[in-house]
């Protein structure tokens, strides 16, 4: 009876329920080790496709667990390590990451001189931001609140404020803080340690012009399109914009981002355009982004976007004729290659045309809205040919066949 009421004792320890679930069956559990010198472990366990656990106490650190979840690919576990030394007892701080292997990637346990807590783990473009809380007088007085940067595992800046925030969100590129649970926020916080007021978090100009991707940070409350907001407002489309702020309304404008041409460029061959968002057209008709352009002209690329926006972006693009030089006189026949549509002395051509006919010559190619393009040269081949450029052949074959007739005559009179 008594091995079995230890043995249901072990059961029901590791059957706690994790303080937060995930998809990958991720459970921290708190269970004693067996033996002469009995002391607490924290568990990671994992189940699933990979299967994997990792124990952390020791009887000098006893580790507690208050937040365990998937942190990308990885897993994250943090919280506080009880330390005992000669009677004495103090709370660091720690934090646990691995790999879906159960490799560790980072591990930190921090002292900073007080009680300390990590309260919040949040990554912003690749830098680890640790929130630590600190307390004084056995946990009764709070002693500061810092943030650790860590880029990989070297810690680039410690920033203390004296501040307890009890929120910590993140949002995109930034952190918001805030001492109250509900509400507005006071402050930001980059990657680069650096903390902003709402107005320096916003960045949101009266008439602004700004491109696709933008994100405006409200920590305090504004209204768009009737609604409050109090966090990000992220745009991804073109348009003309409007935000209240503390009663004044703010015009601003998104542009889309456009790749391939800029306004009143001249181009020389096929090409494609590419636009981020929005409804793009060329010559008032619907353009998919990507799509090649090949005929010359002038041309209007316009992207349309929301409350009448539009972006005009005018553009030459020409045939790129190949193989001959205008105003010049060429001494060898001619191959013609260009977009659109040619013409060479009034006759229609098209591209790959090959001209061996001597003279003047004017070769126009028309493209688009009214383009044309108007090249005169000379051809001037040495001996005066026909255009067709086998005159020496055929000179040729007449001599060989005089030579051969001339040759049958002779046989044929010495027989006599």
């Amino acid at each position: 009876m008594k091995r079995f009421f230890i043995l249901f004792a072990a059961l029901a320890f590791w059957a706690l329920i994790p303080l937060q679930a995930s998809q990958d069956d991720l459970r921290i559990v708190e269970t004693w080790k067996t033996g002469e010198d009995g002391y607490h472990v924290l568990v990671m366990e994992v189940r699933g496709k990979a299967n994997f656990r990792i124990e952390r106490g020791s009887p000098e650190k006893d580790y507690t667990a208050n937040h365990a979840d998937t942190f990308g690919e990885d897993y994250l576990l943090f919280g506080y390590v009880i330390v005992h030394e000669e009677g004495k007892r103090r709370h660091d701080g720690f934090i646990l990451i691995a790999d879906r292997q159960g490799d560790i990637l980072f591990e930190k346990v921090i002292d900073l001189g007080h009680d300390e807590e990590i309260v919040h783990v949040k990554k912003l473009e690749g830098i680890l931001v640790l929130h630590i809380q600190q307390w004084q007088d056995g946990g009764n007085l709070h002693g500061g609140d810092h943030f650790l940067f860590y880029e990989e595992d070297r810690l680039q800046k410690t920033l203390e404020i004296p501040t307890e925030f009890k929120r910590v969100e993140k949002h995109r590129e930034i952190l918001y803080l805030s001492e109250n649970i509900r509400g507005a926020f006071e402050y930001a916080l980059n990657r680069e340690g650096d903390i902003l007021t709402p107005e320096e978090a916003l960045r949101l100009e009266k008439g602004g012009e700004y491109e696709t991707g933008t994100t405006f940070h409200f920590l305090r409350e504004a209204r768009y399109e009737g609604e409050k907001v109090i966090g990000p407002l992220h745009f991804d489309f073109p348009g003309h914009y409007t935000v209240t702020i503390n009663g004044e309304t703010h015009d601003f404008t998104i542009h889309p981002q456009i790749e391939g041409v800029e306004a009143h460029e001249t181009l020389d061959g096929p090409f494609s355009i590419r636009v981020d968002a929005g409804q793009p057209f060329l010559n008032d008709t619907a353009y998919a982004s990507g799509e090649t352009i090949e005929t010359p002209g002038y041309h209007l690329f316009e992207v349309k976007g929301l409350n009448g926006y539009r972006k005009k972006v005018p553009f030459t693009l020409t045939s790129g004729l190949t193989g001959v030089e205008s105003h010049a006189v060429h001494e060898e026949p001619l191959i013609l290659s260009f977009m659109g549509d040619g013409r060479l002395n009034g006759e229609e051509i098209e591209s790959g045309f090959r001209l061996a006919e001597n003279g003047n010559h004017i070769l126009e190619i028309a493209g688009e809205n009214g383009y044309l393009e108007s090249h005169h040269f000379e051809l001037h081949i040495e001996s005066e040919q026909p255009g067709n450029g086998f005159m020496r052949l055929e000179m040729f074959l007449a001599g060989v066949t005089v030579i051969a007739v001339s040759f049958l005559f002779y046989r044929l009179y010495k027989k006599r």
